[in-house]
């Protein structure tokens, strides 16, 4: 998975490093305006170990798993601030609920992006298919012109 998207941002870095060569395929042509979050998407991947699909499935079970235990914490010290004891307590409960909140943060922006980088590898995959197709087509076109 992390191929692809190394594949993807190169051939895009290249073309646009070149200024006679055009990629072929209208939806990678496309893909190129979105250059920045693909190196983002793939800084994420290699940050995380994630290669494959299965792994970056795991990370997303892990991800909600992780997010699902800090929900529940926060709950359940937002029933405390509801019954608190003192108006210190109810101070100190109100700041571990904003440090639980604080720590849901990434995990949520790490969710979304490992849910997102798995809904879009299928299609950088295609593009990727599509364009060697239409380079195939091209060299042979040019080659029986040659002759």
């Amino acid at each position: 998975m992390d191929a692809v998207f190394y594949l993807v941002i190169t051939v895009v870095q290249i073309v646009a490093e070149l200024a006679d060569v055009m990629l072929l395929s209208p939806d990678l042509r496309a893909a190129e305006k979105d250059l920045k979050e693909l190196v983002a998407d793939y800084h994420f991947l290699q940050e995380h170990g994630t290669h494959t699909t299965a792994d970056l499935q795991a990370n997303i079970e892990r991800s909600k798993s992780e997010l699902s235990a800090l929900e529940r914490e926060r709950s359940g010290i937002s029933n405390r601030i509801r019954r608190p004891k003192s108006p210190e307590e109810q101070a100190q409960n109100k700041e571990c609920r904003k440090a639980v909140s604080k720590q849901m943060k990434p995990v949520r922006e790490r969710l979304r992006r490992a849910e997102r980088i798995l809904e879009k590898s299928p299609h950088l995959y295609e593009l990727l298919k599509q364009e060697h197709g239409l380079e195939k087509k091209a060299r042979v076109r040019y080659k029986e012109r040659g002759r």
